[in-house]
């Protein structure tokens, strides 16, 4: 969690580097990027303090993220078709709406809006507010659910609510503070190829359902060698697609299995997890083309052929799965006999 400098706006949650300075904004503006709904109204209820805001925004996907420091504010949110969430990384927001009122406090927890008009009253904060998809929320939820015991969660996206960040035994501030790194530190392009839009929609879910993390109460375990065909499922899916982003979620929806069943059944097949079982595959077709490439050919187009997006990752991978930089491998099959 950033700390405040005295005197000045507490630090973005992303964004720092690219986003422009501290600017003055107008009482009577509203088009202003805080939030991913509709601002309908502002009002400021320290006109003491100087009206300065800093933004920052990033597209991760469909998902759009935006981060945002300002001062104490009062916003008038119209109402949206789908739910958002305001994650405080500085300061504390509280919204309301109707009869319920519901405070979110940096490291503590977020708040959780429906699709419903809301106001939102804020301190000094620095905040990232980021506007969900039902549908993909809910099927995220399903998938992670799998082949646990009983019917999958029903999402309550329609109650506004304060979500606890310490729920389920996760260490959610942390997790989505390095999320909120990763923006900074790998290119707008490659953030959805690493799947971030699908970590982030999963960390929604823990948070709306921390029991889906926690040990099942009854657990069924599967006789031996039954899972070897929603392993196969699994296998030939990433063979036919490795060149494209390939996430958790998207394995637990095809093999129809929970997080567990499927590590655990990878664990017993190929002595490593689904996500780790991918890599290797990106690797083995990598060094394939590499064996096979033609003048012109490079190690990154042939790493972005491959799935992956950073070319330093994939030479330190490469080099430790064959023994030799990518690099080499292309130079000496290009140099011929």
């Amino acid at each position: 969690m950033s700390s405040h400098r005295p005197g000045r706006l507490p630090r973005l949650p992303f964004g720092e580097r690219w986003t422009g300075p501290e600017r003055v904004i107008d009482p009577e503006q509203t088009d202003l990027t805080l939030h991913a709904r509709t601002v309908r109204r502002l009002a400021f209820p320290d006109t003491a303090e100087m009206l300065a805001v800093r933004t920052a925004a990033v597209q991760v996907g469909a998902l759009e993220f935006i981060a945002a420091i300002h001062p104490p504010m009062v916003m008038d949110l119209g109402e949206a078709s789908d739910p958002s969430v305001i994650i405080p990384r500085y300061g504390a927001t509280t919204c309301s709406t109707g009869m319920t009122r519901y405070t979110a406090r940096a490291g503590l927890s977020v708040a959780f809006l429906s699709g419903a008009a809301q106001v939102v009253e804020t301190g000094l904060v620095s905040v990232v507010a980021v506007r969900l998809d039902s549908i993909r929320l809910r099927h995220t939820a399903r998938s992670m659910h799998g082949d646990r015991p009983g019917r999958p969660p029903d999402l309550d996206l329609a109650g506004n609510r304060e979500l606890s960040l310490h729920a389920g035994g996760l260490p959610m501030e942390r997790m989505l503070g390095h999320l909120f790194e990763l923006f900074d530190l790998v290119p707008a392009s490659g953030l959805a190829q690493l799947g971030l839009d699908d970590l982030f929609y999963r960390y929604m879910v823990n948070l709306l359902c921390p029991e889906l993390h926690g040990p099942m109460a009854n657990p069924v375990l599967a006789p031996p060698g039954s899972l070897r065909r929603e392993v196969d499922v699994v296998c030939e899916y990433v063979r036919a697609h490795f060149s494209e982003p390939i996430t958790l979620t998207v394995l637990e929806s095809i093999s129809g299995l929970s997080q567990r069943s499927l590590q655990l059944a990878f664990q017993k097949q190929f002595g490593c997890t689904p996500m780790q079982w991918v890599r290797q595959i990106r690797l083995d077709m990598a060094r394939k083309v590499l064996l096979n490439a033609r003048p012109g050919d490079t190690v990154t187009k042939i790493a972005l052929d491959c799935g992956f997006t950073q070319l330093s990752g994939f030479s330190q991978a490469f080099l430790a799965r064959f023994g030799e930089l990518p690099s080499d491998t292309l130079r000496q099959n290009l140099a011929g006999p």
